[in-house]
């Protein structure tokens, strides 16, 4: 009876370590992914500012010529040719 007490006692705690090691292990592969995942939302991020800053340079840049238009055909009216 000691000896089947001990044995699972040996069990116990290599069952245990095996445990104990494989939670380490998927510990390692989740921070591994985690990781990755916060560097494409990263990417992803600044890709989408770039392509914002693009649109809103063109927008002021669309807004500045119908400014100019508006002037010139405020002072068409008034004026005429």
């Amino acid at each position: 009876m000691a000896t089947y007490r001990a044995e699972l006692a040996a069990s116990k705690q290599d069952i245990c370590q095996a445990i104990s090691e494989r939670a380490q292990h998927l510990h390692t592969e989740i921070d591994q992914i985690v990781a990755e995942l916060c560097q494409d939302v990263n990417e992803r991020i600044t890709t989408e500012n770039l392509a914002a800053d693009q649109t809103a340079a063109k927008l002021v840049n669309l807004l500045s010529k119908c400014q100019t238009a508006e002037t010139f055909a405020q002072a068409i009216l008034l004026h005429g040719r």
